[in-house]
């Protein structure tokens, strides 16, 4: 019995605004053609993809990079074809998807969207879902709850549908091998040759070293080097009007119905379930003499009997609790009986599907609408940063052709965004950093490399990792160049030291083992599995790699040092198929097997439904 309520109340963790599945379609070039209306982008068997639903999905996939990858983020990323080709294909991938849900009859009913969204964290307040919260988080997205909550019913169909597309069997034997090659356990030696220490007693040969300094300029080359300005766009500084009180509590008027909670009651009870029942309406015997026994009874008491003669286990000993439950979350008959109870004590014998129901109703909790004094500063702070997300996604529409326009000057951005001009040292281009420690994106370390750049014009504007956006112009560069002999005399001799030291290390030592010279010092050894990470990761697969027999050599360079190994031994571990690790192993293993299930599962599907797009749409969205 708690079993079903505690599914009730499961968290389905979820929140698509766009479904971000791994994707595993085909090229969408060969589908293009003249086929879909003007309003539609494509079209898959006979459902449409309109140019709308594709507008949408590329802004909301422009907000989760600017959010989210900001790093990987550029204003023209989202306006390229390959871009926009993506998102399209997420859309149809999804459309097959639904379609083929929906030829299925696989329905979700309203009830499990509603639960569904009431357990999303993003919608909660102080743990309990917040209407507006909840609307407040869609408006930003630019979205209505009709719309989001339509989507969340799709996504949950499709849901259904891929947990039976990816059910994979896996054989057992393929386990227990790949168990076996996991949990191998190699005992190596070896000998650990410092490149450096070597390298610091050779003789220098300075002309060997400017051959070699000859040879290899582009080592000793002086890197391109610059000094930036630039102008910040935060979110977080924005500055906005404060909300008006009437705003304030109209929102409030408009949510009150759904931020209320509603009436919660806290019950025990007794479940008594029999191989014969009757027609469900004649008490049987047992159940008969034991609300006899019942009556005149206390909670403490009630919940001493139901310890001995419950037969719900999930909760027969907390005697019989069941909690604080809302209407929603019990069967129907038994709803109607705790709800209907006018004051706590013990109610008439209830039957459900689960048996018949012996109920102690302990307290109620009546629905509760908080006043708008509780909530209006919660309430005042939503308008506030969604006026503040406002302003930011206006700006940042705004940057590119400000910066654009101003040339090589940035103060009409300052004064835009109301940041100050800030600027920086010289430096390397690859270790700029902007003056709070934020690495620059490689998008802009790409741009710092251009002619632009070098003029000193103000570059695209570009995302921060932490969603932050900025525009900057060099204000001074130094481009690379070779160094001189002179110059570069000090790092070539300790460059060419070491790459002599190297070379005579792994000749030495790949002369051992090709002699069997008799080895009796050892610096180090131990049992070793795949996953070490107490040795250097290239000396753990060089171990790993050796033939499976017993005194074997290696020779590998790792980082500073030359190692000459030696496998001692090999421990093949003993694995049954009742083996912890190997029930674990098998998850992933079908994960892996589902996956590609799918992948071969959806290339058949699309048969099913012709894929057309209209081409000339897509211009609209990859115009300059």
């Amino acid at each position: 019995m708690l079993d079903a309520i505690r599914r009730r109340k499961r968290i389905a963790q979820i929140i698509l605004l766009i479904l971000i599945i791994p994707f595993a379609f085909f090229g969408v070039e060969r589908y293009f053609s003249t086929g879909p209306s003007r309003n539609e982008v494509a079209t898959v068997g006979d459902s449409a993809v309109t140019v709308a639903a594709l507008r949408d999905a590329l802004q909301r996939q422009s907000d989760r990079l600017r959010t989210q990858m900001g790093e990987a983020f550029d204003p023209k990323l989202v306006r390229s074809q390959a871009f926009v080709e993506e998102v399209l294909r997420q859309l149809l991938e999804r459309q097959i998807l639904l379609n083929e849900a929906q030829r299925l009859g696989l329905q979700v009913p309203q009830t499990v969207v509603q639960k569904t969204l009431a357990a999303i964290p993003v919608f909660q307040k102080d743990g309990r879902f917040d209407f507006a919260t909840y609307e407040a988080a869609l408006r930003a997205q630019g979205m209505t709850p009709a719309r989001f909550e339509a989507l969340v019913q799709e996504d949950l169909a499709i849901e259904k549908l891929l947990r039976s597309v990816r059910a994979a069997v896996v054989p057992p034997q393929n386990v227990l091998t790949l168990l076996r090659w996991q949990e191998e356990v190699r005992r190596v030696r070896w000998q650990r040759h410092s490149i450096d220490a070597v390298a610091a007693s050779l003789p220098v040969d300075e002309q060997a070293v400017e051959a070699f300094f000859q040879q290899h300029q582009d080592r000793f080359q002086k890197p391109d080097e610059a000094a930036l300005e630039y102008v910040v766009l935060d979110e977080k500084h924005l500055e906005v009007p404060p909300v008006p009180e009437e705003d304030v509590r109209k929102a409030f008027e408009a949510r009150k119905a759904a931020i209320a909670q509603p009436e919660k009651r806290r019950i025990r009870h007794i479940l008594i379930t029999a191989s014969n029942f009757d027609d469900g309406k004649t008490l049987p015997a047992e159940v008969t003499q034991l609300l006899a026994q019942l009556r005149g009874k206390d909670e403490v008491q009630f919940a001493e009997i139901a310890k001995n003669r419950s037969e719900d286990a999930a909760t027969r000993a907390q005697g019989g609790d069941l909690g604080w439950v809302t209407k929603e979350e019990l069967p129907p008959a038994l709803a109607e009986a705790v709800f209907a109870a006018k004051t706590p004590g013990l109610l008439d014998p209830v039957r459900t599907d689960f048996g018949w129901h012996l109920v102690w109703l302990s307290a109620i909790q009546p629905a509760q609408t908080p006043t708008f004094d509780a909530v209006a500063p919660q309430i005042r702070a939503a308008l506030q940063q969604e006026a503040r997300k406002r302003r930011f996604t206006e700006l940042a529409a705004e940057l590119p052709n400000l910066a654009f326009d101003a040339v090589d000057r940035l103060d009409p951005v300052a004064e835009k965004v109301g940041a100050p001009i800030e600027k920086t040292p010289l430096m390397p281009l690859d270790a700029l950093t902007l003056n709070d420690g934020t690495p620059l994106p490689a998008a802009l370390v790409a741009q710092l490399r251009s002619e632009n750049a070098r003029r000193g014009e103000n570059l695209d504007p570009v995302t921060l990792p932490d969603g932050r956006m900025v525009v900057v112009r060099v204000a001074r560069f130094e481009p690379a160049r070779p160094r001189t002999f002179a110059e570069a005399k000090a790092d070539a001799i300790a460059a060419w030291r070491r790459d002599h030291a190297q070379s005579q290390l792994v000749a030495s030592l790949a002369q051992q083992v090709e002699t069997n010279a008799s080895i009796t010092k050892w610096d180090g050894e131990k049992r070793l599995q795949r996953n070490d990470t107490t040795l250097p990761r290239t000396v753990v697969e060089a171990a790993f790699a050796l033939p499976r027999k017993p005194g074997v050599h290696n020779v590998v360079t790792s980082g500073d040092a030359v190692w000459l190994l030696e496998l001692v031994a090999v421990e093949t571990p003993v694995v049954t198929d009742n083996d912890a690790r190997a029930k674990s192993l098998a998850t992933q293993l079908h994960s892996l097997y589902g996956d590609v299930h799918y992948r071969a599962w959806l290339r058949t599907v699309e048969a099913r439904y012709p894929i057309q797009i209209r081409q000339e749409a897509l211009r609209e969205f990859t115009a300059e």
